[in-house]
């Protein structure tokens, strides 16, 4: 089991990774696919039918407030970054997107054919309200098991 749970929420504006990214897509997205894109032989080579290998990756109910479509030059230093709706909490719900939108690529396609499940959760809502606890995992499974 591998869990993809670090997070950086609200970082100013300005701040990029390494490769020109927004901070918080860097770090919340870009990493946790990165480091699951370098552990996959081992992910695959360690799945049995049995028990198979999962994937958590964190991710937020903030998510669903990402602006339609998906701005994906808002993450990268460029001009539609300095619109006036482009805030640390737009970017942060944007990694949080693309993470939902990663993990029902992947579980549909490589990870379902190679037998690992990706699974996407918002751990606040589980621990914060215990009473959705039901309804968080009846999705998590919907996303998660490997299409047939």
């Amino acid at each position: 089991m591998l869990f993809c749970i670090a997070d950086t929420a609200y970082i100013v504006k300005d701040k990029y990774t390494a490769q020109g990214y927004d901070m918080q897509f860097g770090a919340n997205t870009l990493g946790h696919l990165l480091f699951i894109r370098k552990l996959y032989h081992l992910l695959v080579s360690s799945t049995t039918p049995e028990c198979p290998t999962r994937v958590i990756w964190a991710s937020s109910s903030l998510h669903s407030r990402c602006a339609s479509p998906f701005n994906y030059d808002a993450l990268r230093d460029t001009p539609a970054r300095s619109q006036k709706f482009i805030t640390p909490q737009t970017l942060y719900e944007s990694s949080k997107f693309a993470i939902v939108q990663l993990g029902l690529y992947m579980s549909r396609t490589t990870f379902n054919d190679d037998g690992v499940v990706m699974i996407v959760v918002d751990p606040c809502v589980q621990v914060e309200n215990p009473s959705s606890r039901n309804a968080v995992t009846k999705l998590v499974s919907k996303v998660s098991t490997p299409t047939s």
